[in-house]
């Protein structure tokens, strides 16, 4: 904002604060005098004369509350013109103000010098050269799986009506990217059986059946593997994982998947602790902490004999429900070696290692 426009921005701004007080000054007006306290407008004594003066108060009061409305926003109007955020743009504008480095010979001296300064101590300035962008690329990875569909060209457009039968020169290819639910399949796995004719003691003989996640080995772990990357990879909450499984096809309950987590842990549980001792042989350990809220259970479970995490827990949470607190501040841990590519994550329900 130039100076003309400072100088017409303040002038409005008083000339409004002059009319706000001139409409506050045309109020009722009482004498200050303590022992006259008497209103300087003479009220009338008949009924209708006071009733005629209300009236005529109240239409001065809905005018003033719409002049002071309009003069609310005339204010905030300026207030905007006046200190919002604009382009830094250059106008040449008679009115704007401008920087005047003067053109003395104590200007392009000090220029020089600093030019020469720059030169003798070998300092190179270099150019700034914008960042080239980046070429917009929109074809899809080459490792997803790709299949051909060819569009035959209609009998009657094959052939011209002047030159005859038209020539295949190639295809214009387009590609189409398509999603396809994931499927659910069962596998039906036949265990032959064997007996001895006419020696029924000799009893049946089977192939031996491998150890399932669950009784009856009715879950392949990759099922097992699905519910644990959309819980903790994809943040799914059970309940949830029991709608994406619903569109397959497939409507489990919860305490399947929660069967299926607590078998995947005693399953996978060498593996972490393999994952677990290379990360403590390395030389270097890197760790970090975060603070989570872990909310109390209604039903505190009983430490496990033996286990000393466990009765952690349950030390920590009864003190926590018999104070009254709905949570406890716990930690989740990440330790990463320094040669080992590893990352280790532990959780416990308070700041100290347990």
């Amino acid at each position: 904002m130039g100076p003309a426009g400072a100088e017409k921005f303040f002038e409005i701004l008083f000339g409004i604060r002059r009319k706000r007080a001139g409409a506050i000054r045309g109020r009722w007006v009482y004498s200050t005098t303590m022992s006259n306290p008497e209103p300087a407008i003479t009220l009338p004594d008949d009924l209708a004369s006071c009733h005629a003066l209300l009236e005529q108060f109240a239409g001065m009061f809905d005018e003033l509350k719409r002049e002071n409305d309009e003069l609310r926003l005339a204010y905030k109007e300026l207030l905007q013109q006046a200190f919002r955020r604009r382009s830094e743009r250059y106008i040449d504008n008679p009115d704007q103000m401008k920087l005047d480095f003067g053109a003395s010979d104590d200007v392009s001296d000090a220029a020089e010098g600093l030019s020469q300064a720059a030169e003798e101590a070998g300092v190179v300035v270099k150019e700034y050269k914008r960042r080239p962008r980046k070429p917009r690329n929109e074809t899809f990875p080459k490792h997803i799986e790709r299949y051909e569909v060819v569009v035959e060209l209609p009998d009657a457009m094959k052939d011209c009506v002047e030159h005859g039968r038209r020539k295949l020169i190639g295809y214009d290819c387009v590609e189409t990217l398509e999603f396809e639910r994931p499927k659910l399949r069962v596998r039906v796995t036949k265990y032959p059986k064997y007996i001895c004719e006419g020696s029924p003691e000799c009893g049946v003989v089977s192939p031996e059946r491998p150890t399932g996640l669950v009784e009856g080995d009715r879950y392949d772990t990759s099922v097992a593997a699905e519910v644990i990357t959309g819980k903790y990879g994809y943040h799914l909450p059970i309940y949830r994982q029991q709608d994406y499984f619903a569109g397959s096809g497939w409507l489990p309950s919860r305490s399947t998947l929660l069967n299926l987590l607590v078998a995947s842990a005693f399953v996978i549980r060498p593996l972490i602790e393999y994952f677990k001792q290379s990360v403590l042989d390395d030389s270097v350990i890197g760790t970090d902490d975060t603070p989570v809220t872990l909310l109390l259970p209604k039903n505190i479970p009983k430490p496990d004999e033996g286990d000393p995490k466990s009765q952690r827990i349950y030390e920590v949470f009864t003190r926590a429900a018999a104070n009254g607190k709905p949570s406890v501040s716990a930690r989740m841990w990440a330790y990463r070696g320094a040669s080992a590519p590893l990352n280790v994550f532990d959780f416990t329900v308070s700041w100290h290692r347990d």
